[in-house]
């Protein structure tokens, strides 16, 4: 497990800090934890809002009998210890958002590192709470890291965020999956193009040039399709609109690097493959090796249970003994075991 230590640290050699300065920076270094921590569930689980709620115990900070911060792991489950934590990889990207943050620049950098504007935007505000707590604190500054030699965090620069923030709002340029729908304009003139990701799940599309359009137009109906583009979402997290978007093409199957629950996650060496179908307004992900189906009218949902069914698989068989097991359930923790072999 990752140490990683947080301190608040008197500019005047004073051992004592406020109770309440204390308090506002835990929330503070809590609120960047949890949204890094879900940002990288989101990529991992490749859902296309924000992260269940119930991964919010997951990233949650606990202070020691001495009133430390200590950074629990979701490796010290016995089910899936060793094969990977996404609090591990949490802790080292909060690390490296501190270290780059902190030194007055970082708004194309939280560019290239949070492609989700939601999540970007959340860090972005965390960092700058942060900066100002200790600016009103008049005399205390953070330290940190994951070495016995901590780091300072330095200026943050409020007005280079800001403009950054008001450009870039909540569009990013990324890929997403769903089906692509044709319906007619409310003005009765032409073709209208919506791109659906569930039941009653509807975005407005348009596409980069006429090419781009015309070679979309053979994906129309039922059709899986992934599509490149730039992403607007609403505050609440649901997709308004996909500009310029390009490169659509069917899609079969995905592969899933890790596999995460709100319990643990076990990060594999051979992908685990999920077929993907749409009927009836449903999603259904499936692994017949494994015995895996999932079914919602929400993409998100079905590959979140898709993801839950792994890890309590993992938990049931790769740590039971062989004479205790079905031949059935023997093919199936042999199945399970060969992604990390």
């Amino acid at each position: 497990m990752v140490n990683f230590t947080v301190n608040i640290v008197s500019d005047k050699g004073d051992s004592r800090v406020p109770v309440a300065l204390a308090g506002q920076i835990m929330i503070d270094i809590q609120d960047l934890f949890t949204h890094i921590g879900e940002y990288l569930t989101s990529r991992e689980l490749r859902i296309q809002t924000l992260v269940n709620p119930k991964f919010d115990e997951k990233f949650r900070i606990y202070m020691d009998g001495n009133g430390e911060m200590s950074f629990n792991a979701s490796t010290d489950d016995p089910e899936t210890k060793g094969f990977g934590d996404i609090i591990e990889d949490t802790i080292a990207k909060m690390e490296e958002t501190l270290d780059v943050m902190g030194n007055g620049t970082g708004s194309y950098w939280m560019e290239d590192n949070f492609a989700d504007a939601l999540y970007r935007n959340a860090i972005i505000y965390d960092i700058v709470a942060l900066h100002q707590d200790l600016v009103d604190s008049d005399g205390f500054h953070l330290e940190y890291g994951s070495t016995d030699e901590l780091k300072r965090f330095g200026y943050v620069d409020v007005e280079k965020l800001s403009t950054f923030i008001k450009r870039r709002g909540l569009s990013f340029d990324g890929a997403t999956i769903g089906i692509l729908e044709r319906s007619q304009s409310k003005s009765g003139k032409g073709p209208r193009y919506i791109f659906s990701t569930g039941k009653d799940v509807h975005s407005r599309i348009s596409f980069k040039d006429r090419d781009e359009l015309e070679r979309s137009l053979q994906f129309i109906g039922d059709c899986i399709v992934v599509v490149a583009g730039t992403f607007t979402y609403c505050d609440n997290g649901d997709l308004i609109s996909i500009d310029n978007a390009e490169d659509m093409c069917e899609v079969e199957s995905i592969k899933f690097h890790r596999l995460i629950s709100s319990t643990g996650d076990v990060a594999v060496t051979t992908p685990v493959e999920a077929k993907v179908s749409f009927k009836n307004n449903k999603w259904t992900l499936s692994n017949e090796d494994l015995g895996i189906m999932s079914s919602s009218d929400s993409w998100d949902s079905a590959v979140q249970s898709f993801h839950d069914y792994f890890v309590f698989l993992w938990s049931q068989y790769t740590e039971s003994d062989d004479e205790g097991l079905s031949e059935e359930e023997l093919e199936v923790k042999s199945a399970l075991l060969s992604h990390v072999a």
